[in-house]
């Protein structure tokens, strides 16, 4: 069997990292939106006073927190984020705080789909989602044509194994 591709650290285009940071940024809005909603809920509906200051304090951690997300934990995210590809399987290796490493090898996987939101559509990126009998791996925001290429690969790499599901 020949290397796919060589053992070597990803490098997500641009528009994938401005895609983690919409992301983040999208969540960050999310909670702050709950927070609201909720205390909202208890003050108009419930009739109970709200100390201002704790709701404000509450607000802004939420800010500083979706901020550092934001700007320091989603570069450490696409840092730390490799896949390859050898002649056994594929390798992925993600993790900020805690380092997973995920192996599946050909003669297990089972299905390879292209999973596309509309964000994902829009910045023309594509998740690979690649199952295998115990275990599924997804490879993360990567340009939709290298992203058929890998499929075919896989496909072409799982075929050699002449396993049938």
């Amino acid at each position: 069997m020949q290397i796919i591709f060589k053992k070597e650290r990803y490098i997500l285009p641009e528009k994938a990292k401005f895609y983690y940071k919409l992301d983040y940024l999208l969540r960050t809005i999310m909670a702050i939106l709950t927070v609201l909603g909720i205390v909202s809920f208890r003050f108009f509906v419930l009739g109970k006073q709200l100390e201002y200051l704790l709701f404000s304090i509450i607000i802004g951690l939420i800010f500083i927190v979706g901020g550092i997300c934001i700007w320091e934990i989603v570069p450490l995210k696409y840092e730390n984020y490799s896949y390859s590809f050898d002649k056994e399987g594929i390798t992925l290796v993600r993790g900020v705080f805690f380092k997973v490493k995920e192996f599946l090898p050909y003669n297990t996987i089972q299905d390879v789909t292209l999973e596309k939101g509309p964000i994902l559509s829009k910045l023309n990126l594509a998740n690979i989602k690649i199952k295998g009998i115990n275990s599924v791996l997804t490879i993360d925001t990567i340009d939709e044509e290298l992203a058929e290429e890998i499929k075919e690969n896989i496909l072409k790499e799982r075929s050699l194994y002449n396993v049938e599901y």
